[in-house]
């Protein structure tokens, strides 16, 4: 049912109590009292009986590619060894094969 069709039946229910009079409105009253802490109740249990718990949170949440350069791929554990570096290397003159200098500021 609707809400115009149940609020028409409820305005002929209290119009024929109130014409009526008497113990009539009394049962109506005490029917509709009834029906409300029913629904009260039922109210509250279904509340109470609802988990607070979401499946869903419970995932790991998806993991993205991350723009730009990448970070450290790993920490070193306190076992492992740091590789050692390679000696840098110095300019070598295309012209003369000296190092220390390149061909645009070789002398030879």
């Amino acid at each position: 049912m609707c809400y115009g069709e149940t609020f028409n039946l409820a305005r002929k229910a209290v119009r024929s109590a109130v014409e009526t009079g008497g113990e009539s409105l009394c049962r109506l009253k005490k029917y509709l009292n009834d029906w409300f802490a029913e629904e009260k109740r039922l109210i509250v249990d279904n509340n109470n009986n609802k988990e607070n718990f979401d499946p869903s949170q419970d995932e790991d949440p998806i993991e993205r590619q991350h723009r730009g350069r990448p970070s450290v791929k790993w920490l070193k554990s306190s076992v492992e060894q740091p590789k050692s570096k390679k000696p840098t290397t110095q300019n070598k003159c295309g012209k003369c094969r000296v190092v220390g200098h390149y061909a645009p500021t070789c002398k030879n």
